[in-house]
C-alpha cells in the first residue's frame, strides 16, 4: 500500500513538474525577438553604421544605450524605402518588445576618442559584421582586435586604461581545473595565451623547465 501510494506521488509529481516545463519553455518559445540582420543592411542596402546607431560619435562611456530606437527604423521604414509593418521586425506582435538593455559593462571606453581623435572607423573594432545576421555580445570586439591598438606602442598596454578595478579579467576558460588542463591548451593555443601573458610568465612557476617538456610528461 506504501509502495502504491509513493509511486502515485512519484508520478504526480512528474506531471506537474513537465507541464510547468511546458508552460514556461512555451512563454519562452513566444518571447518576442527582433528580427533583424546587419548583413542585409549593410551589404545588400549599403547602410552606414552611424545610419542605425545614431548616438555613437557623442558616446563617452561604454555602459551608453547605442542601440537604434524606433524613431531610427522608421528613417527607411516608412512603407517607401521599406516596410513598416510590424511583422518585417518584431517575431510577436500580440507583445512587441524593445531591444534588450544590455548588460553592465566593467570596462571603459569613449567612442569619441576613438572616432574623432585617434579617427578610427566602426570596421576597425567591429569586424565581420557584413557576414552577420543577428549581432549579440558574441559578435563584439575580441581582446586580440584590442591589441592590435594596445600594444604599448599606439596605445597603452595596461589593464587600468580600459578594465574597472571591479571587472573580472579571468577568461571562462580558466575554471578549477585550469592548474591541470592549461598545459594541453598551451601546446595548441600558445598565440592565445599571448594575448594576455609575457613570454616569461610561465617561469613563475615553471622555474625555467621548458613548457613543452612538461606538457609531456605532467
Amino acid at each position: 500500500m506504501i509502495f502504491k501510494r509513493t509511486k502515485n506521488i512519484i508520478n504526480i509529481t512528474g506531471i506537474l513538474v513537465l507541464s510547468i516545463l511546458c508552460y514556461f519553455s512555451n512563454i519562452i518559445a513566444n518571447e518576442d525577438k527582433i528580427i533583424h540582420s546587419h548583413q542585409l543592411h549593410i551589404e545588400d542596402i549599403g547602410a552606414e553604421c552611424e545610419d542605425c546607431h545614431i548616438t555613437i560619435p557623442k558616446s563617452k562611456n561604454a555602459n551608453d544605450r547605442n542601440l537604434p530606437t524606433h524613431e531610427e527604423c522608421y528613417v527607411c521604414h516608412d512603407d517607401d524605402t521599406a516596410s513598416q509593418e510590424c511583422k518585417t521586425c518584431h517575431s510577436n506582435l500580440d507583445d512587441p518588445k524593445v531591444l534588450p538593455d544590455l548588460p553592465i559593462r566593467d570596462y571603459y571606453f569613449d567612442h569619441v576618442l576613438h572616432i574623432e581623435d585617434q579617427e578610427m572607423e566602426c570596421t576597425d573594432c567591429h569586424k565581420g559584421l557584413e557576414e552577420v545576421e543577428y549581432a549579440v555580445e558574441e559578435s563584439y570586439s575580441t581582446m586580440e582586435q584590442c591589441f592590435e591598438c594596445h600594444n604599448d606602442v599606439v596605445a597603452s598596454k595596461m589593464c587600468e586604461s580600459c578594465h574597472t578595478p571591479e571587472a573580472v579579467l579571468t577568461p571562462q576558460s580558466h575554471n578549477s581545473d585550469w592548474v591541470i588542463i592549461h598545459k594541453h591548451l598551451a601546446k595548441i593555443k600558445e598565440n592565445e595565451c599571448r594575448v594576455c601573458h609575457q613570454d616569461n610568465y610561465c617561469e613563475d612557476c615553471h622555474a625555467g623547465t621548458p613548457l613543452l617538456a612538461v606538457g609531456k610528461g605532467n
